[in-house]
């Protein structure tokens, strides 16, 4: 292994013990105040509201209702209506599924210190997110499309909905460029 290769997995080991980890600490300090922030909404805008229905048997057929889970949630059954629209959302939540597959693959592995040389496993990894920014980006042109250009009756569009996409896109294309920097400088794929 050359002596650029060698200094830019050590850049990556850096990065990740000075900058990833002190936001990882401190997000794990948020946390509980989160979650306590997240069950005092959900039971005040929700379980306030279920309250007042009447009980029904929710126990019955939990291997049906799991595999209709997980049918509607991982394939949107349910959005395959209208074709234009389930791809879109298919595109877009299996693209950032895929991101965050990619990149915890590669946050793990320091962990278990497997960062010098990179295995092939980095590799696929790398793959994996270069696949699912590629769904994202799709699903976030076909979403604009939709959004702006066929303009459906249902969809409203206002100032903070174009952000999303802006900053949407902003994001994702910062990502790729960071990476083709990295490669730029330390010539070898990360």
């Amino acid at each position: 292994m050359d002596s650029l290769t060698f200094e830019f997995w050590n850049i990556q080991n850096l990065y990740l013990k000075e900058i990833f980890f002190p936001i990882l600490i401190g997000l794990l300090l948020l946390l509980p105040a989160l979650i306590v922030f997240f069950f005092f909404s959900f039971w005040k805008l929700h379980v306030t509201v279920w309250k007042l229905g009447k009980p029904q048997e929710r126990t019955a057929q939990m291997g049906i209702r799991f595999k209709t889970l997980l049918i509607t949630t991982l394939a949107h059954l349910r959005f395959w209506n209208e074709k234009y629209p389930a791809t879109m959302h298919f595109l877009i939540f299996w693209g950032i599924l895929l991101i965050f597959l990619g990149k915890i693959v590669r946050l793990f592995s320091f962990l278990v210190e497997l960062t010098i040389p990179p295995p092939s496993l980095f590799l696929y990894a790398s793959f994996i997110s270069e696949m699912g920014g590629l769904w994202l980006f799709t699903g976030g042109v076909l979403a604009v499309i939709r959004r702006y250009l066929l303009k459906p009756k249902r969809l409203e569009t206002h100032i903070d909905r174009t952000l999303i996409f802006i900053w949407g896109f902003g994001i994702l294309i910062s990502g790729y460029l960071i990476k083709g920097y990295r490669i730029a400088v330390a010539g070898s794929p990360p």
